[in-house]
């Protein structure tokens, strides 16, 4: 596995190799993260899942920590989404100076995005410096005009003497001359402590606001991993995710007695107890029935849409509310539908008002002026312009062999599938694979 050692150095191989799609066993040399993962996949670039759910990179934190000691913590914006409408690693607003580090594997298929902030700070008056690590010698594509490329990690360079240079080049940017800086040592410190994600102690501590009653008993590797925990009313002892700890969910076996206590209460109750309680629970709701049972429906309305609905009576009296102001809540603000769309499709813009993901919306193409009404959820899930579609042959690249198909047909049959649709799921990133490979577009233009 020498080529890996090259592809990322802070994956340690604990198992046999045996081909490359046989998983093997794992572990970060920064995090001591466990994992198992295709040999193809880490040759690929795919690192610790751990480390991945940082948020941020070490070299991102370098230049973010360096530049709140030079200039002070109010000055550094960090992840600013109000610039440009886009998010930008690191923001100096008084200075009109931007920054945005990361590696060409997790960049090489996102330049058209890059080459996109770049335009939008241009056009504000901000200039961006792009910075790619881990570049290959040769690169045909397009990349953002004020670009800095490195083919090895900065992360990984002894002293860090290449983001010790340019975190000097930008303070020098914008008027400030230190160049007798000597607190490197507080900035790696500092750096390498934001980067890495939460602690099992750290998420103790936020499992004590969230979920009190709750005690941590194993080691938090992730949100979407098992932890096991124990009630420290009932002493049970159940393995939820961290995340569903993180939400606030408690016991589950405490949970079930106080719904049959609050279920038991209230077949006990008469109507005018009942109205009393309902009342109280919801005070936005208005009872248009008489109870008969906590088991039976009763006719609600709600005082703020005015909304109709039959609950049953028991579920009332545990706070559940109106249905139709619950989904109102949880609808996504025409804000972040914008903020996301940017991302995802830059050469849409949006004509009409985004009311829900489901109802469509006037659309016009950037590129050749057509105007059309898809569903918001369409224009998230990167469906595009569909007359310069019309001009495009739907071909597919298989990522791990980096092989071309004409279309999908082609490249189902060359996997051993019976149709394409599969590889064009994997292309949207609806499914990770298609046929053991993973797969994206690779457009060609009609002849």
């Amino acid at each position: 596995m020498n080529s890996l050692k090259k592809v990322n150095p802070n994956i340690e191989i604990a198992g046999e190799y045996k081909s490359s799609k046989e998983k093997v066993a794992c572990q970060c040399r920064i995090c001591g993260n466990e994992w198992t993962a295709a040999p193809s996949n880490l040759l690929n670039g795919y690192g610790c899942p751990r480390c991945a759910k940082t948020g941020t990179s070490f070299m991102e934190q370098f230049l973010c920590v360096f530049l709140e000691e030079a200039i002070g913590e109010d000055s550094v914006l960090s992840r600013d989404k109000k610039a440009i409408g886009r998010e930008l690693d690191i923001l100096i607003s008084k200075y009109k100076l931007a920054i945005e580090i990361g590696s060409w594997h997790w960049h090489k298929n996102r330049l058209e995005s890059d080459i996109e902030k770049e335009s939008l700070c241009r056009e504000r008056g901000i200039e961006l410096i792009t910075i790619y690590d881990c570049c290959p010698e040769n690169i045909d594509a397009e990349i953002p005009k004020n670009s800095r490329l490195f083919s090895y990690s900065l992360r990984e360079e002894k002293s860090h003497k290449t983001l010790r240079k340019i975190a000097l080049e930008a303070a020098s940017m914008i008027g400030i001359n230190i160049n007798d800086f000597n607190s490197w040592d507080r900035v790696v410190t500092g750096a390498s402590r934001r980067s890495l994600p939460m602690t099992t102690e750290e998420f103790k501590k936020n499992i004590s606001v969230t979920s009190s009653t709750v005690e941590v008993l194993g080691e938090y590797r992730g949100s979407h991993t098992k932890i096991s925990c124990r009630c420290k009313t009932c002493n049970n002892e159940w393995t939820p995710t961290a995340g569903q700890l993180l939400r606030g969910q408690g016991c589950p076996r405490c949970g079930k007695k106080k719904a049959i206590a609050i279920a038991t209460a209230a077949i006990r109750k008469n109507p005018e107890e009942y109205a009393e309680d309902f009342k109280t629970a919801n005070p936005t709701l208005t009872l248009l029935s008489k109870y008969a049972g906590s088991l039976n429906r009763v006719s609600v309305r709600c005082d703020v849409c005015g909304h109709k609905w039959s609950p049953r009576a028991e579920s009332v009296i545990r706070g559940n509310g109106c249905p139709i102001c619950a989904n109102n809540i949880r609808r996504k603000p025409p804000e972040r539908f914008l903020e996301e769309l940017l991302d995802v499709n830059p050469h849409v813009e949006i004509l009409g008002s985004y009311e829900k993901s489901s109802k469509p919306i006037e659309t016009r193409c950037k590129k050749c002026g057509h105007i059309w009404h898809p569903r918001p959820s369409k224009l998230l899930a990167g469906q595009g312009c569909p007359k310069c579609a019309g001009k495009m042959k739907t071909a597919v690249r298989c990522i791990e062999t980096d092989e071309v198909y004409s279309s999908l047909a082609a490249a189902a049959s060359a996997v051993g599938l019976s149709s394409g649709d599969t590889i064009s799921a994997a292309c949207k990133g609806r499914r990770k694979s298609a046929g053991g490979y993973r797969w994206e577009y690779a457009t060609q233009s009609q002849p």
